[in-house]
């Protein structure tokens, strides 16, 4: 009776193994791609200029389709940009100095940034007087 017992407790115990080996590798190849799935976004003003491209990147604009990316290109506010399995590639943002460097297998989404006079808000306050319960509204106008 004992060999029974550990026979089968190998066979749970493979069997669990098993499992869980398929649950990591469906959790690795869903985190592979989730950059893919939901792309970053950039704000820009004018413009940005590819610096250096490694592997297979592509951009495009709206629906005009994905052409192949190149270091020298110049790209706008409204351009994708999507990076394959080992690629990379290396933008010059507006800012003086500031590099961004997608890697792989991720999407960038270059969207216009807000003008300056919208990033301000203005909080006016609300000016309101509260009435006692024994004023009435006569004696309320006329102070």
């Amino acid at each position: 009776m004992n060999t029974t017992f550990n026979v089968n407790q190998s066979k749970i115990a493979k069997a669990l193994i098993y499992v869980l080996l398929l649950v990591g590798l469906a959790l690795a190849t869903s985190f592979a791609r989730a950059g893919e799935d939901r792309p970053n976004r950039a704000a820009v003003t004018h413009s940005v200029q590819v610096k250096t491209v490694a592997g297979g990147v592509e951009y495009a604009y709206d629906s005009t389709g994905w052409r192949p990316l190149t270091a020298g290109k110049v790209l706008h506010a409204g351009a994708s940009i999507r990076t394959g399995s080992g690629a990379s590639v290396v933008l010059a943002m507006e800012e003086q100095g500031s590099l961004v460097r997608v890697g792989p297998m991720r999407r960038l989404d270059l969207a216009a940034a807000a003008p300056a006079k919208e990033g301000a808000v203005t909080i006016v306050p609300l000016q309101a007087k509260i009435l006692k319960a024994k004023e009435t509204a006569t004696e309320f106008a006329a102070q």
